[in-house]
């Protein structure tokens, strides 16, 4: 099932309990939970949940077992060749960096905070070592 979450998170439930509660229950009734790198890209908040390595456990055992799968950005569409190679070792650090170059934050330009790149850090060393 490919989560209904926004790149705004504005579906994404503010407290950690309630979107654990909703990550598992997904997990649970469907065979994969489908989210997109650009959704854990532009989200503040899912950082700052998720941002100490006791807090990330969860999404890390939900990789693991395949439950969440995380849709990352083809590596043929980056611009350049540099950043492909960076996008196959660190997918989403390098999709951060694509957002920050190329795109936006809705109507603003992207630029993460110190928890968002530390998530990015979290995600990537979970993703390069469990890849489906």
């Amino acid at each position: 099932m490919l989560s209904d979450w926004a790149a705004t998170g504005e579906a994404i439930p503010k407290y950690r309990q309630r979107l654990l509660e909703e990550l598992l229950l997904l997990s649970l009734v469907y065979d994969e939970i489908l989210i997109q790198d650009e959704v854990l890209v532009l989200n503040v908040s899912l950082a700052e949940q998720f941002v100490t390595t006791e807090q990330f456990r969860i999404i890390e055992q939900l990789i693991e077992t395949g439950a969440l799968v995380i849709l990352t950005h083809p590596l043929q569409l980056y611009p350049d060749q540099d950043m492909r190679e960076r996008a196959s070792l660190a997918p989403i650090k390098t999709r951060a960096e694509y957002i920050a170059k190329l795109g936006t934050s809705g109507d603003r330009p992207f630029i993460p905070t110190a928890k968002q790149i530390k998530f990015y850090d979290l995600l990537d060393v979970c993703i390069t070592k469990h890849t489906s």
